[in-house]
């Protein structure tokens, strides 16, 4: 069992604080040397994406800040809605937008303000009218129940202090059937009570790890089915390991919520803040 000695709102405003900081110091980067870091962008999400992804997004400046690539395992089609759940700056947003078309749809889900701004602003600059964001947490996405047909994350779900009301939340989301695929960081072992109070290392991925059993445990006890973990490789150079803390892995963790289950909760579904044009 996780137990954690600092509250949830305080890892919340931690983690935000953290990734606004964080986007400002980008922002002075970006504007120090633009072509050499958009050049840096280009190559991580070649590497992560491919060269298509890449060229599609030349000349955005959107960068990744995940781990991976959810989008290989989530296998999207024409038509889909899908919910990206700690979005960061939208590049997998604005990827699924692409790949689900004008009849599909895509929300981003940050908690970060500067984030949604920057990348609502990336998908008008883009043209992309199915692409919508949201500020909300993960564990509270105002939307209505079995709304969604895929729900993806990319290095966030170890940033929630309650993995369980995350968890709950994805299954409420999907639709009967629906599909989820995360990419995360996962620990060999628990990190130690002294990481887990550490807010710092919240926000840097390492506190909020997850052992791939637990995981995969309180995604079953969610009610989520045909729960998969496919290990990704080691996290050097993606996350910093600090002094005594446990191994870390990129792990790719996929499912589905059944056909039928029981009754699920809808609370009012909110507006979402357009990238461009109207959608759903």
């Amino acid at each position: 069992m996780l137990v954690i000695e600092v509250s949830p709102a305080e890892i919340r405003r931690s983690v935000a604080e953290y990734y606004e900081a964080f986007l400002q110091t980008m922002t002075e980067n970006e504007r120090a040397c633009p072509w050499l870091f958009r050049h840096g962008a280009e190559q991580f999400v070649e590497e992560l994406y491919g060269s298509s992804a890449a060229c599609d997004l030349s000349g955005s400046d959107v960068v990744s800040l995940g781990c991976g690539n959810p989008l290989a395992m989530a296998m999207l089609t024409p038509g889909e809605c899908v919910l990206d759940l700690g979005c960061g700056l939208g590049l997998d947003c604005i990827l699924a937008a692409r790949q689900v078309g004008a009849t599909g749809f895509v929300i981003g889900v940050e908690l970060a303000r500067g984030m949604i701004e920057r990348a609502a602003a990336t998908g008008r600059l883009l043209g992309l009218a199915n692409l919508g964001f949201l500020r909300a947490t993960m564990e509270m996405v105002p939307l209505v129940s079995a709304s969604v047909d895929v729900v993806i994350s990319n290095c966030a779900a170890n940033l929630v202090p309650d993995k369980r009301a995350l968890f709950d939340e994805v299954r409420r989301l999907l639709r009967p059937g629906g599909r989820f695929v995360f990419c995360d960081i996962v620990a060999e072992n628990e990190p130690s009570t002294d990481l887990r109070r550490d807010l710092r290392r919240w926000a840097g991925c390492v506190s909020g790890a997850q052992t791939p059993a637990a995981y995969c445990d309180l995604l079953q006890r969610a009610g989520l089915v045909d729960v998969r973990l496919v290990e990704a490789g080691g996290a050097e150079g993606i996350v910093e390991r600090p002094l005594g803390a446990p191994k870390l892995m990129v792990a790719m963790l996929a499912g589905r919520r059944p056909e039928t289950d029981r009754p699920v909760v809808q609370p009012q579904n909110p507006s979402i803040q357009q990238s461009g044009g109207t959608g759903h």
